[in-house]
């Protein structure tokens, strides 16, 4: 069973530098591109009339939020990946009742040029989402794994 710390370890790393990478290639073209991405959010026909705030909030903290995942500390990891499920949780509702509702529009996900909502984009968020639950997993077991090999012999 010694493998499995490090199969944990691999797998952590890699749900890491995944959502790291989408969260990143979401926030630097929305942060770089606001006007563009306040008419996305805007499109989704929900809570329209806070676009411009969503459009300067959002996408710094996607930033961050990929950072954190690809070099912070454990602490900062698993505040990431907190954040990174919430987001994710937002996202997914907000394509599902835009969807539902047959507003035919682009996600505005990656910036300008994203492409169209439905089942496909419905999925994609779905598994991200639960990308992020996978990763919380494994980062709080490597937490506890490591909480009780720091106690003294016969603890």
């Amino acid at each position: 069973m010694k493998q499995l710390p490090q199969i944990e370890r691999t797998v952590g790393v890699g749900l890491r530098v995944l959502l790291a990478y989408v969260f990143l290639a979401a926030g630097i073209p929305k942060f770089l591109d606001p006007t563009t991405f306040v008419e996305s959010t805007a499109n989704y026909d929900l809570l329209a009339s806070f676009a411009p705030i969503i459009a300067v909030a959002l996408p710094p903290i996607e930033i961050a939020a990929g950072v954190a995942l690809l070099l912070g500390p454990r602490s900062w990891r698993q505040a990431a990946t907190l954040i990174a499920f919430g987001l994710m949780c937002v996202f997914t509702y907000a394509v599902y009742q835009a969807w539902r509702r047959g507003i035919d529009v682009e996600c505005g996900c990656f910036g300008k040029g994203s492409e169209r909502i439905g089942l496909r984009k419905l999925a994609e968020n779905s598994c991200l989402t639960l990308a992020t639950v996978a990763l919380f997993a494994v980062e709080f077991r490597r937490k506890v794994r490591d909480a009780r090999s720091s106690l003294p012999a016969g603890s």
